[in-house]
C-alpha cells in the first residue's frame, strides 16, 4: 500500500517538508499539535491534553450526539468520561439532541447551546463525526471571542468514524437560514483516533469518508480554473502536489475501505486529517471542495425546505463527485468557444435575480433561504463581470497546445476510473443507493443549481455561463454514469 509523502501522523516532519517545498510561499500556521491514530488511543487522552499546552484543565466538557458511540462492546462516552474522572478531572456530558428527521445538524442554536455550557478553566472533548466537530471548533472560538476573560480552550476532537474531513481543519460549515456556510473557526489541538472505535462504527459512516474524499478528483480542477479567471483567493501548486499525492493514495484503497480493513481505515483517516489541514492554509476549502461538494450542499437545501431526511455529507459528496466528473470530461471534449455568445455570459443583475427567483422560490416561498443564495450568487456574479478579460483570453487559448483545454484535460481524471473507485468502495453511485434513497428529479435539480449554492466558481458556472447545463444536458450526464455503472456491475 502506498505511503502518504504528507503524513499528518507525523506533524513536526510534515510542517519542515511542506516548509521546503513552498517555494518561498507563504500559508496559515497549523496549530494542530498531535493527531494520535492507533489502538487505545482513548486511555491516554488525559496525558495527551497535559502535552498540548500547560494548562491543565479541572473539567472538561464532553460533547456528543444521541447517536450510540462504542468502543467493542463498550460505551465510549462513558469510557471517556471514566478516563478524565480518574485522574481527577470533572467530566460533564453535554449531549445535543437530534431534530424530527433524526439528524444533528451544525446551525446556531447548537453552537449556543455548547457556548452555553463552557466555563472557565474548561476544555473541551468533541466525541463525534464532522458535525459535532464543527460546532465544537466553532463554539469554543466565539466563546472565546465574545468573552475576553476567556481563557484558551484546549480542545481535543474524537473522529469516531472516517466520515468526513472536519477534523483537521480550522472552517466549520455552519447553517444559515438553511444554507450552509463555510465560517472561520479554528483547528482542535489534538485529533484523536482510536481504531477499535472506528471498527466499531456504522459501516455507512467510514465508507461516507472515501465519498468526501472523493472530491479531491474533482475540486482541483474546479481550483485551477478558478484561479485561470481571477476568481480565487489564490493558488499553490505545493497544495495542488499534496492533493495529489492523497488522491493517489485513496484510489489505492478503496477495496480495502470496502472490506474495512485496518490498514485502509488508517489510510483512509490520515487523508481526510490531511485534506482537512489543506482547506486550512489560507486557501480556503477552495483546493478540496468544488462541483461535488456544492452538489451535496444543493441536496442539503432542498430536503431541508421540504422535510426531507439528509444522506450523510460524504455519501452525498461521492454521489455528486460521480455526476461532476462526467460532466466535466463531457465539458472538456465538446465546449466549442466559437459558439458561444459571449454577452450571454454576463447575465444584468435583474435578469440574474429572475432566474435564482425562478429556480428556488417554489421551495421557499417565504424567500429568506432565496435571498441568502442570492446574496452570495451575485458576489459571485460581480467578480465574474469584473474579470471579462481573463474569460475572454481563455476563450481564445482554449484549443491552443498547452492552453485552458490542455491544462484542464491534465488535471481531469477520466469518469470511469472516479465511478468505478467509488463503487469498488461500496458508497452510493446512483441517487436511489442513497440512504435515504433521492429521486432522479431530486439529483437532477441539485446537479443543475448546485453552481447557484455559493460565492464559489467552479467549472458548472461556466458550463451554465455558456447555456449548456440545461435538461437535455442533465438527461445525458446521468444516461453516461449509468452505463459505466451498468458495464461495472456486469
Amino acid at each position: 500500500m502506498t505511503q502518504l509523502k504528507y503524513d499528518p501522523t507525523q506533524m513536526a516532519q510534515l510542517m519542515q517538508l511542506i516548509h521546503a517545498e513552498s517555494s518561498g510561499e507563504t500559508f496559515e500556521k497549523i496549530t494542530i499539535e498531535k493527531v494520535a491514530i492507533g489502538k487505545r488511543i482513548i486511555e491516554r487522552l488525559p496525558k495527551i491534553m497535559e502535552e498540548i499546552s500547560s494548562f491543565e484543565p479541572n473539567s472538561v466538557l464532553i460533547v456528543t450526539d444521541e447517536a450510540p458511540i462504542k468502543r467493542g462492546t463498550a460505551v465510549l462516552k462513558d469510557e471517556i468520561a471514566g478516563v478524565f474522572q480518574e485522574k481527577g478531572i470533572q467530566a460533564e456530558l453535554l449531549t445535543l439532541a437530534a431534530d424530527s428527521t433524526n439528524l444533528l445538524h451544525a446551525d446556531m442554536p447548537a453552537v449556543t447551546k455548547v457556548q452555553t455550557d463552557i466555563k472557565q478553566g474548561m476544555g473541551i472533548i468533541g466525541i463525534g463525526g464532522g458535525t459535532i466537530t464543527d460546532i465544537c471548533k466553532y463554539a469554543s472560538i466565539r466563546s472565546q471571542k465574545e468573552d475576553p476573560d476567556m481563557a484558551e480552550i484546549p480542545l481535543i476532537i474524537c473522529q469516531t468514524a472516517t466520515s468526513g474531513s472536519a477534523f483537521g481543519a480550522n472552517q466549520a460549515v455552519i447553517f444559515k437560514d438553511g444554507v450552509k456556510r463555510t465560517l472561520k473557526a479554528r483547528y482542535p489541538d489534538v485529533v484523536a483516533v482510536d481504531l477499535d472505535v472506528i471498527a466499531s462504527a456504522p459501516r455507512n459512516l467510514n465508507l461516507a469518508g472515501f465519498g468526501d474524499m472523493s472530491g479531491i478528483l474533482i475540486s482541483s480542477v474546479d481550483w485551477y480554473v478558478s484561479n485561470m479567471l481571477g476568481m480565487s483567493d489564490g493558488y499553490s501548486e505545493l497544495v495542488v502536489n499534496i492533493m495529489q499525492d492523497a488522491g493517489r493514495a485513496l484510489l489505492e484503497v478503496d477495496r480495502a475501505v470496502h472490506d474495512m480493513s485496518p490498514e485502509g481505515i488508517e489510510m483512509l483517516t490520515k487523508i481526510l486529517i490531511m485534506m482537512g489541514i489543506v482547506s486550512s492554509m489560507g486557501f480556503g476549502t477552495a483546493p478540496i471542495s468544488g462541483f461535488d461538494h456544492m452538489i451535496s450542499h444543493a441536496l442539503d437545501f432542498e430536503g431541508l425546505v421540504t422535510n426531507r431526511r439528509l444522506s450523510l455529507h460524504g455519501a452525498q459528496v461521492g454521489l455528486g463527485a460521480t455526476y461532476a466528473s462526467v460532466a466535466y470530461n463531457f465539458f472538456v471534449n465538446e465546449f466549442s468557444p466559437e459558439k458561444i455568445d459571449i454577452d450571454r455570459c454576463y447575465p444584468a443583475e435583474k435578469e440574474a435575480f429572475k432566474e435564482v427567483e425562478n429556480r428556488f422560490r417554489h421551495l421557499n416561498p417565504d424567500g429568506k433561504s432565496m435571498d441568502e443564495i442570492w446574496l452570495h450568487y451575485n458576489e459571485k456574479l460581480s467578480q465574474w463581470k469584473e474579470n471579462r478579460p481573463l474569460f475572454e483570453k481563455f476563450l481564445k487559448e482554449w484549443n491552443k497546445p498547452g492552453g485552458p483545454k490542455d491544462q484542464i484535460a491534465s488535471k481531469l481524471m477520466p469518469a470511469e476510473k472516479i465511478i468505478e473507485s467509488l463503487f469498488s468502495s461500496g458508497n452510493p453511485t446512483l441517487p436511489e443507493d442513497l440512504t435515504p434513497p433521492i429521486s432522479p428529479e431530486q439529483m437532477k435539480f441539485a446537479f443543475l443549481n448546485a453552481r447557484f449554492m455559493r460565492n464559489r466558481f467552479i467549472m458548472a458556472d461556466i458550463i451554465g455561463f455558456a447555456g449548456m447545463m440545461d435538461d437535455t444536458f442533465w438527461q445525458r450526464v446521468d444516461a453516461e454514469v449509468r452505463r459505466i455503472l451498468t458495464a461495472k456491475r456486469s
